[in-house]
């Protein structure tokens, strides 16, 4: 049978159209704009030679969606480094030291892995898939920041979402159009606060975009000389939407509130604030074609690398040591972290150089996602700080005390090393340019939240950055730190109230006042303000200020105040500050000179030491001759009854240090009331919240702290009971620190005015104690492992008993009397999916219950 040419032409256009149905929909959906115009100029021919050049690219263009899964790669100890080497995206996993890593890797990458010999489990085999079906559950929005949940919140500040924010239509991010939009809207409602959106001037990406910057100021059309600038980026990534949805937010509210906030207004007024929203559009809207209801895993810019490859990834394209080694930048074109043929190869990162050499930043952050950590230099090298490392921690500590991230160096906070990275280029480039002390804050939570969170955490994630922001930019002023330094008690009428100011702000020649103002009646007279004056850059003045409180005041009334720090230009900010009137008296006091009254779970382990102590000599560790044992479980009980009865206010205070895996193996302080069996986590100055590998929300111990502090535990919660206090140390199989250490230990209380000015300790030894801890994992899919601890002398026969949220006992699991540590194994995968509560039961009673919450794919 004889077909003509055109027939066969016909019959292949078919097939192929067919086979890349679904390519040529993504590519139509990108360049319709290109299809109307042609059509509109009639120039069908072009038209049909743009839809066959679109045709035969289909398979480019399918090879470039690659599958991206969630991973755990089993690393060992030095898997982290080999995987960097590699070429692999690691500075968004999350590390187990000597363990494993879990990460979001493509296909080709996956293949790479497998091939280096690394073992790996997939534990989510399509996050794209993933992020968009979590991702179109129903949003609720909640005006109270997610970020620091658990026993032991700070008091944050109340930031309410903008009236003008909301949600994009990508997975509740912006769309590029949506984010031109909303800039475009903040220009016509405030253009005498910010520029329209302008684009740096003498570049364009790959595909002909912009890099576009905005200026919040008060004459935004105006570069005003003398005015301290700072810089603001948000996608270097372009699968890490978080940083520009936090930037939209951020503006919006400085916007909105510059009529009604002083300090709002003092900042915009005396600083020029420059935003580049979106640092890598290219990279940006091919996620959103390929990926439009969001989720697309594309991190690089679009960058035809000439070899089947595209992309450069930005944050390691800088200037600044680039290429130093291949530790976390790679010289592979298909690589993650490809750097680019030479530094600055992008006109992305050009226009960010050219950006900052023609203006005087002093400060920049450029936003990241995820892991709630906040970087600063060095990046290239481990253990090596800068020469402003002081100062970059003193920023850091301020910036996070609202939201808790963790901060320090790359290598600090997760272990990774890189280099041609932005802030290792604007603070170490001091030649073309001034010095810019920049950060990277990484925010969301790294493995809930990923690069897609879910739009139920999306203005929760963007208020955790507001504080941060602020603070960025009052440290272009005269700003200082100011703490309030007395103890908990005031014991006189006539008193003065002590406090430290340090000078952290980059303005020099500036004056602060330090005010006091009453905010309880009991206060009848302050001192007058103090001016403090002349302080250098991170120079500390030590000042008091006094007060005369009512002679008619009772033991143990609360005495409130308020101590402002203005800095003689119009920012104040200002602290609520409560202390207690009266004479403390010991209720308990420890020297941590031997151990007497205290009782191990495991002689092994808790002891003294005397290399290192506050007070002579010695003090008390979980392991004396050196690093804490894997696989830990031991705790030591204070055995002394500490007498709370009688008294209004209590307060424990000890000197403390520790090493701890921090994110996983923990120390725990609890206080046991005895009346009732009750064991309480105990939320201190220096705890931290418990991450799902410790005792999830709870108060730990984790981290390093290597020198001496002193901890304050407010125990007035326990006023009118005896109780006792339990020290409790869990480690998995990894890596061990050296632990925990305390010396000159007190509890001081307020008694009530009835009971005599002296308080004896007693002594007694709990009978027949049970400790219970979490169940790990928690929620549990097939099975969870309980753990406990019985007492050192003989117990009694016991059982762990499992109850539904009825009531009714599902499950009875006996345990063997034997001292010390132990776990019981629950099988979960005959219980249907729900809430569950788990006790330990002996002729003595029951412990408080815990809460289990069971995850069954196949039952409900």
């Amino acid at each position: 049978m004889f077909f003509s040419f055109a027939t066969i032409f016909l019959y292949s256009f078919f097939i192929l159209l067919l086979t890349n149905v679904a390519a040529i929909c993504s590519y139509f959906c990108v360049y319709q704009l290109y299809f109307t115009n042609l059509i509109r100029m009639k120039n069908i021919a072009f038209c049909c030679f743009l839809l066959f050049a679109l045709l035969f690219d289909a398979p480019a263009l399918k090879a470039q969606q690659e599958l991206y899964s969630r991973v755990k790669i089993f690393t060992g100890n030095d898997g982290m480094a080999l995987l960097s080497e590699l070429g692999l995206p690691v500075d968004h996993c999350d590390y187990k030291q000597g363990a494993y890593l879990i990460g979001e890797f493509s296909e080709t990458e996956l293949a790479l892995i497998g091939a280096s010999g690394f073992v790996y489990e997939v534990l989510q085999p399509d996050m794209a898939q993933f992020y968009r079906h979590r991702n179109e559950k129903p949003f609720h929005n909640s005006e109270k920041s997610a970020e620091v949940q658990g026993m032991c919140e700070p008091v944050l500040s109340n930031f309410p979402t903008p009236q003008h924010f909301q949600l994009g239509s990508m997975g509740g991010f912006f769309t590029y159009t949506e984010m031109l939009a909303h800039l475009d809207t903040m220009h016509t409602l405030y253009s005498s606060l910010i520029t329209a959106v302008q684009p740096i001037e003498g570049f364009a990406t790959q595909e002909g975009n912009p890099v576009y910057w905005v200026k919040i100021s008060d004459n935004p059309q105006t570069d005003e000389t003398g005015e301290p600038q700072i810089l603001l980026t948000a996608l270097h990534h372009a699968r890490e939407p978080a940083s520009l949805s936090q930037m939209i937010f951020f503006m919006y509210y400085l916007l909105e509130h510059y009529e009604t906030d002083p300090n709002i207004a003092y900042l915009i007024d005396n600083s020029e604030i420059y935003i580049v929203p979106c640092l890598n559009p290219d990279g940006y809207q091919w996620n959103e074609f390929t990926n439009p209801s969001g989720g697309g895993m594309w991190r690089k810019n679009r960058r035809d690398n000439t070899d089947g490859t595209y992309g450069v990834d930005l944050n390691r394209n800088y200037g600044f040591l680039w290429g130093f080694d291949d530790n976390g930048s790679s010289p592979n074109t298909n690589s993650s972290t490809y750097r680019g043929p030479e530094a600055f190869s992008e006109p992305e990162t050009q226009a960010i150089q050219t950006f900052c050499e023609t203006h005087q930043f002093q400060i920049a952050l450029n936003y990241h996602s995820s892991g709630n950590l906040l970087i600063y230099p060095w990046g290239y090298v481990p253990s090596y700080q800068t020469p402003d490392s002081t100062l970059f921690r003193a920023y850091a500590h301020e910036m996070t005390k609202e939201n808790n991230f963790v901060w320090g160096t790359g290598n600090e906070t997760v272990g990774y090393l890189t280099n041609g990275v932005s802030d290792d280029w604007m603070y170490g480039e001091q030649e073309t340019k001034n010095k810019i002390f920049s950060f990277t804050p990484e925010i969301g939570r790294r493995y809930e939240d990923g690069f897609w969170p879910s739009t139920q955490r999306i203005i929760p994630i963007c208020q955790s950055t507001m504080w941060q922001n602020l603070s960025a930019i009052r440290f272009l002023h005269n700003y200082g730190l100011l703490a309030e330094t007395n103890g908990q008690y005031l014991s006189t009428t006539d008193t003065v109230i002590h406090f430290t100011l340090k000078r952290i702000g980059l303005q020099d020649g500036g004056s602060f006042t330090v005010s006091l103002v009453p905010q309880s009646s009991n206060i009848v007279a302050a001192g007058e303000p103090l001016v403090v004056s002349g302080l250098e850059l991170e120079q500390t003045y030590t000042g008091q200020i006094g007060i005369t409180l009512s002679d008619t005041i009772a033991q143990g009334s609360s005495v409130s105040f308020k101590l402002l720090l203005n800095n003689e230009q119009g920012l104040t900010l200002e602290q609520t500050i409560t202390k207690h009137y009266g004479v403390p008296v010991i209720a308990y006091t420890n020297p941590c000179t031997n151990l007497t009254g205290w009782q191990t779970s495991d002689s092994a382990n808790w002891g003294l030491t005397g290399i290192d102590y506050v007070s002579e000599s010695t003090s008390i560790t979980d392991s004396p001759d050196g690093d804490y044992p894997p696989n830990d479980l031991n705790t030591l009980t204070l055995t002394d009854t500490i007498d709370l009865t009688q008294c209004s206010f209590a307060e424990l205070r000890f000197w403390t240090k520790w090493a701890i895996e921090p994110s996983y193996d923990m120390v725990q302080l609890q206080a046991i009331d005895l009346a009732s069996g009750t064991v309480t986590p105990l939320c201190g100055k220096y705890t931290r919240i418990g991450t799902p590998s410790q005792f999830n929300g709870e108060p730990v111990y984790d981290g390093i702290q290597p020198d001496w502090v002193q901890e304050t535990v407010n125990l007035t919660d326990f006023a009118g009971s005896l109780i006792q206090l339990r020290l409790v140390l869990v480690s998995d199989n990894a890596v061990q620190y050296d632990g925990f250490y305390f010396d000159d230990l007190v509890v001081e209380k307020l008694p009530l005015a009835t009971e005599p000015a002296t308080a004896v300790p007693a002594t007694s030894t709990i009978s027949g104690n049970l400790l219970l801890l979490p169940c790990i994992p928690n929620p549990a899919t097939a099975q969870t492992e309980v753990y406990f601890v019985q007492p050192h002398q003989t117990p009694a026969p016991a059982e762990l008993v499992v109850t539904n949220i009825t009531g009714a006992v599902v499950l009875r699991l006996p345990i063997a009397p034997v001292p010390g540590k132990g776990s019981l194994t629950i099988n979960t995968q005959n219980l249907n999916s729900g809430l569950y509560f788990y006790y330990l039961q002996n002729s003595a009673g029951n412990t408080p219950a815990r809460k289990m919450l069971v995850v069954n794919k196949g039952k409900n």
